[in-house]
């Protein structure tokens, strides 16, 4: 099964094509987000601005715990498509985020 994903510009400027992720490399970004105590981590989960999120609301803007794939290191300010610049965002959070990097970001100390 393949995930459907937004790419965009890798670090280098070069336009590259949507690329689609696997449902392994999706649960490798969901496992970054933080476990909740007395909820199953497989399921439920939160993000680092602290919103639950639901493995099963993946994509879903219509949920309060739906989340997206965001990178940390916006793709329009170069940063790379690459596993270690992905984490899983609810997608308000993530839609407010923008491109922006906020601290973690510009600090380099968002967690792989």
């Amino acid at each position: 099964m393949r995930v459907p994903f937004a790419g965009g510009l890798p670090s280098y400027g070069t336009p590259s094509p949507r690329r689609e992720l696997t449902i392994i490399e999706r649960f490798a970004v969901w496992c970054k987000a933080v476990i909740v105590p007395g909820h199953d981590p497989n399921t439920t989960r939160r993000d680092r601005f602290g919103t639950l999120i639901h493995w099963g609301n993946y994509g879903k803007t219509n949920s309060s715990t739906g989340w997206e794939i965001d990178h940390i290191f916006p793709l329009a300010k170069g940063g790379s498509d690459t596993m270690s610049n992905m984490e899983p965002l609810q997608w308000e959070n993530n839609r407010s985020k923008s491109d922006r990097l906020g601290l973690a970001g510009l600090l380099g100390l968002w967690r792989t």
